[in-house]
């Protein structure tokens, strides 16, 4: 190895500053000795050089960092971000399909973001569909940032990649961003509309935004949507959802929650009931009724009935025949 002095000696020892110096001062020969270190026997020096070439988004290195990225050096999926060329689209997609833990793709989630290719899209829906849905919906700040750059990515992608990010943003993030997200929805009209009704019958993380989308659009979103997205294991999760048809109110929610009352979860069933009893007046017995029974709450159920009348109670017969299930 070269003196401490020159580039050579400073790529492995840390010190940033005084390798980007040195760097600038070796002028056109820095290019020549980082495509020898990014080839060097040595993986240290390989992600020491790939770190190099970031600090100077030097452009013309693309393709060594693009092989360097897939023989899974970090430091060049770094660089790559940081240089922001198109040409590593197709790379870091094909990287961002198959990163495996969060370590993995949250760096490769940070280059895609940063080299905003709308290209993309398909790889980065893919992604998202594939990560824990709960960490979409709540996470940490690093990827909170990174979940609405990539929805911002997507918003501004080829359909119906547009929609599908814009159903992100209209759940995250700030006030501000979630009001322009539906603006921009409503803008679009029928055609996002229907974009979003059928990513809501998917079975991918995503429909759960679209679902949530549509109740805030005030359009009908099918009970079978909602339970199904109830199936999933995270109690936090599951909440929020139970949150969302209250809002929603009628009887869509209250068709999503009853099977819920069965659910093998406690807090879940409790949570459910408790959801029906602000839903209206059948929906209200049921969860009041379930709550008497398995909770031992005060209530009186045969006035309960009475006062409903028949037209409601026929209802109310309806909607536990539906859901199969009795409290």
């Amino acid at each position: 190895m070269g003196p401490p002095h020159s580039a050579w000696g400073y790529l492995d020892s840390g010190d940033d500053d005084n390798l980007r110096k040195a760097l600038e001062a070796a002028g056109e020969s820095a290019a020549e000795l980082l495509r020898s270190a990014i080839a060097h026997r040595s993986s240290r020096i390989k992600h020491c050089a790939a770190r190099a070439v970031g600090m100077l988004r030097d452009a013309s290195f693309v393709p060594e960092l693009c092989a360097a990225a897939e023989g899974g050096n970090q430091n060049a999926i770094w660089a790559l971000g940081e240089i922001g060329d198109s040409r590593a689209t197709p790379v870091l997609g094909r990287i961002l399909r198959s990163a495996a833990d969060t370590s993995t793709y949250r760096g490769i989630l940070a280059a895609v973001c940063k080299v905003k290719d709308p290209r993309a899209a398909e790889d980065l829906c893919a992604f998202l569909d594939k990560i824990p849905l709960i960490e979409l919906v709540y996470s940490t700040f690093t990827l909170r940032e990174m979940r609405i750059s990539a929805a911002e990515l997507l918003s501004e992608s080829a359909s119906p990649y547009d929609v599908n990010g814009l159903a992100i943003l209209a759940n995250v993030g700030s006030a501000e961003g979630r009001a322009s997200a539906l603006a921009r929805i409503r803008e679009l009209g029928e055609v996002a509309v229907r974009a979003l009704r059928e990513l809501a019958q998917e079975k991918k993380n995503l429909a759960y935004f679209a679902a949530a989308t549509l109740e805030q659009l005030h359009e009908t979103v099918s009970p079978r949507v909602w339970t199904r997205l109830l199936l999933c294991d995270d109690w936090t999760l599951k909440e929020r959802i139970i949150e969302t048809l209250v809002k929603t109110g009628g009887p869509q929610a209250a068709s999503a929650l009853i099977p819920l009352l069965h659910d093998r979860d406690k807090a879940t069933q409790k949570a459910a009931a408790e959801a029906l009893t602000k839903l209206g007046p059948e929906a209200a017995l049921i969860g009041h009724g379930f709550l008497k029974q398995e909770y031992g709450r005060k209530y009186d159920l045969q006035s309960a009935v009475r006062d409903l009348g028949p037209e409601a109670f026929d209802h109310l017969c309806s909607l536990l025949r539906d859901s199969n299930k009795t409290p």
